[in-house]
């Protein structure tokens, strides 16, 4: 797995999508679920993030990385804000 990941250049992906799912754990427990278990939110979002990035990734011609630094930029404060 971790032979696929370097050869087509996914690590920096899995970050992006960890800090994701770690928004999306703010963001579902600031909607109501339960801080124990606060699964949709983390779900919906990660999912939520993937689709934007392959819609971006296919719209434009800026390779991915740009993009994932971006995202990187944004989603972090957001998760540790809350």
């Amino acid at each position: 797995m971790g032979t696929l990941v370097i050869a087509k250049r996914l690590a920096f992906f899995s970050e992006a999508v960890g800090h994701a799912a770690l928004t999306g754990i703010a963001i579902g427990v600031l909607l109501g679920e339960p801080p124990e278990n606060p699964i949709i939110g983390l779900f919906s979002f990660c999912m939520i993030f993937a689709l934007l990035l392959h819609f971006v990734r296919n719209r434009t011609h800026v390779p991915m990385t740009p993009w994932l630094g971006f995202s990187l930029l944004l989603l972090s404060p957001l998760a540790l804000h809350y």
